[in-house]
């Protein structure tokens, strides 16, 4: 498995978990926001990016990276998933207690309400593979397109496009085209199939737990996020104004806060042994 590792080995460590599809880069500027306080391990889940193989469930995947965190010396850790990947950090603490201290929430599927009717489309077995396929090549066309055309352009504009959609990480998200969509596919099954069985056992959670929602999200409805906050019993809330489901590209300071946040009350929890209960929800700007 793909992994990068930030910050001092001796800092309390923080599992970025991306969502689907999508590769560890997603978080874009968070780990490195990050490792100046905490040891940040992200990864390339399977299915996507320089990990490939085939895609695993929320299950799967949170016996894979709880494994990884034993075998690395890096648990209890604070976990972050963003989109698919709340589901998996979510599954870790379930199933896989020891090695969660603490979960940030970013933009997640966890509650039943967070299954669209397109999600049960998508998790069909011939028709949603076939959405999946025939809509992420559409992409890919469009990125060449747009490399071929920014030779026409003057200088700095060439230059800015450059900048902004670099050829090597185009080549490398769209060249698998098909893989990817079919991991998609595949995560779109098991998202389905285990929401409902996972959103069952969250009461039982007693962590640290910080949910946050941007108003604009239409992958995952902010009231499907509020949902998730209240049925875990130490869960606080933050909604983001004027901001949509890619928390960590367009609001990274405030995935950044509620790491920080967590930690802050992980260590609490570990002086005292008390729980940490925020109390309602906490909605805020």
């Amino acid at each position: 498995m793909y992994v990068v590792e930030l910050g001092e080995p001796s800092c309390v460590p923080v599992l970025l978990l991306h969502g689907q599809p999508g590769r560890g880069k997603d978080f874009f500027k968070v780990p490195e926001m990050l490792a100046a306080k905490f040891r940040v391990i992200v990864a390339d889940r399977p299915g996507y990016g320089r990990t490939g193989g085939n895609a695993l469930g929320l299950k799967e995947n949170a016996e894979l990276f709880a494994n990884w965190l034993k075998g690395h010396d890096a648990s209890p850790a604070l976990v972050v998933g963003h989109s698919f990947g709340g589901g998996i950090a979510l599954s870790m603490a379930v199933h896989y207690s020891d090695v969660v201290a603490g979960l940030v929430l970013a933009g997640s599927v966890g509650s039943t309400e967070s299954l669209s009717t397109l999600d049960r489309v998508l998790a069909l077995p011939v028709v949603g593979e076939a959405i999946a396929i025939a809509g992420l090549p559409s992409l890919s066309v469009a990125a060449s397109g747009l490399r071929r055309m920014s030779g026409l352009l003057p200088e700095p504009l060439r230059e800015r496009l450059a900048t902004s959609l670099p050829g090597e990480e185009l080549d490398g998200i769209f060249s698998q085209v098909a893989a990817v969509a079919r991991s998609f596919a595949v995560e779109q099954r098991c998202l389905v199939a285990e929401v409902p069985l996972l959103a069952g056992a969250l009461g039982a959670l007693n962590i640290p737990v910080a949910v946050v929602a941007g108003e604009w999200d239409q992958v995952v409805p902010i009231a499907a996020q509020e949902s998730l906050a209240r049925s875990i019993a130490a869960a606080s809330f933050r909604k983001v104004d004027k901001v949509g489901h890619f928390l960590p590209r367009d609001a990274p300071m405030t995935v950044v806060n509620a790491v920080e946040e967590v930690a802050d009350r992980m260590a609490y929890a570990t002086s005292d042994g008390s729980s940490n209960d925020p109390g309602s929800l906490q909605p805020s700007a």
